[in-house]
């Protein structure tokens, strides 16, 4: 179940942005094929001038097309942009040299506030051609921000200082996934969604997912906004882990489409995923497996603009990271 990102207490020291050009990446070199550290140098050189405030310093083709939050900006003249003071150490790359993309994901500071991000890059000629960004926070009026209606939300206010380390970790080279497999993964989480059949999807035992900040399994703390149609008592759908809260049949409510996987990084076994996600795209209530008819407490649908990414070992999906952005309900992919 997805909401609004709020502001939240510091997750992290944030501190100006220090990224080293990445190793065997030369600046300024405009022609050639671009490897792991190219294309995570030019991630680092895109960081580094949002956070200086100075586009035309950014490692961009001069027609480089820029998003964010589904909308086409000129680069630079986003609040985004002008507005950021910092990034935290809460940082995720995903590079995937064949299809010339990456992806990265961390949290940015303004001021006292933050909000999760995510920048996924197209690359050619060793130049940024094309950048997509989600900024959840973008946008909320203070009203928003205050309302204790959003506030599971909270813009990550739970996690610690650093993402995940598995998103990170090289799988040994004899257990790389294909780039089919890993595609073939995260369409099924989707499926398993779409057409309330759980059993597509595997997961591994410890599978987490974290959301705009916001663990969404494994947390006792955490309450779905949910409520049984039949006044029955109903489980901690968020102290669940992955496989079991999906088997409930909870999520039938929700639909999934515009899905593509457009990075893959066999070497790390990761996946990114994006589309839109229709909260109550198929109705209001659900049908539930052993808990009967399960229905949102929000009436209002959604649709969000999504960026998840997919830690798989062994074929299982062990971690999943999600950034998001709510557009107008039935909203469409730019």
């Amino acid at each position: 179940m997805r909401k609004r990102w709020l502001t939240a207490a510091v997750l992290s020291v944030c501190t100006p942005l220090t990224l080293a050009q990445a190793p065997g990446t030369q600046p300024g070199a405009t022609t050639g094929a671009c490897d792991r550290s190219c294309l995570e140098g030019l991630l680092n050189g895109y960081l580094q001038s949002m956070l200086s405030h100075t586009p035309a310093t950014a490692p961009v083709a001069p027609s480089v097309r820029f998003k964010e939050n589904n909308k086409a900006y000129a680069l630079g003249q986003t609040a985004t942009w002008k507005s950021v003071t910092g990034l935290t150490d809460y940082r995720i790359y995903v590079s995937d040299p064949a299809a010339g993309q990456a992806e990265f994901v961390g949290i940015l500071q303004f001021g006292p506030q933050h909000s999760f991000f995510s920048l996924r890059i197209q690359v050619k000629d060793q130049r940024i051609v094309a950048a997509d960004t989600i900024v959840p926070g973008a946008g909320l009026s203070a009203s928003d921000l205050s309302d204790s209606a959003l506030g599971m939300f909270a813009g990550g206010a739970a996690l610690g200082g650093h993402a995940r380390p598995g998103f990170a970790q090289e799988l040994p080279p004899d257990q790389h996934p294909t780039r089919a497999e890993l595609a073939a993964s995260a369409r099924s989480y989707y499926e398993a969604i779409n057409t309330g059949r759980p059993d597509v999807a595997t997961f591994a035992p410890d599978c987490h997912r974290i959301e705009n900040g916001v663990p969404t399994v494994n947390d006792p703390k955490g309450q779905f906004p949910v409520f049984s149609k039949d006044g029955r008592t109903l489980p901690n759908f968020f102290a669940m882990g992955c496989r079991e809260q999906m088997n409930t049949g909870v999520w039938n409510t929700e639909l999934v489409d515009h899905i593509e996987v457009p990075v893959i990084d066999a070497a790390r076994g990761v996946a990114v995923a994006t589309g839109l996600f229709h909260h109550q795209g198929k109705s209001r209530c659900a049908n539930t497996r052993g808990y009967g008819v399960v229905c949102q407490k929000n009436p209002v649908p959604m649709t969000i603009l999504l960026t998840e990414l997919f830690k798989v070992r062994a074929g299982q999906i062990g971690e999943i990271e999600s950034v998001w952005f709510i557009l107008p309900h039935k909203g469409k992919a730019q």
